[in-house]
């Protein structure tokens, strides 16, 4: 009876974690949201911002960790900034909210 009950409890905690992950995918160097999923406006402008992720880990820190995106926008050279200053300026106005 433990050991079902163990079973079941692990893949309640599997299946919700799977599902949290599967939302966003890393595909062919981009980041891909599922269908059914809805990002926020901070993900998708994250994920079509111009800044490069090395990969789909990568792009989650950026999301949940304000340092991480903050040195990683800090790392565009000048012209860089410039052109995707629309989208930069929304990033760093919501990161600092977090």
């Amino acid at each position: 009876m433990k050991t079902s009950m163990a079973i079941a409890i692990t893949l309640v905690v599997i299946s919700i974690c799977f599902s949290q992950i599967a939302d966003i995918a890393w595909v062919d160097g981009k980041i891909v949201f599922r269908e059914g999923y809805v990002p926020t406006n901070f993900e998708v402008t994250l994920a079509t911002s111009g800044i490069k992720f090395d990969n789909y880990t990568d792009y989650i820190q950026c999301r949940d960790d304000k340092d991480h995106l903050d040195e990683k926008m800090d790392d565009l050279n000048p012209s860089k900034q410039k052109k995707l200053k629309p989208s930069l300026d929304y990033l760093k106005s919501e990161n600092a909210k977090k």
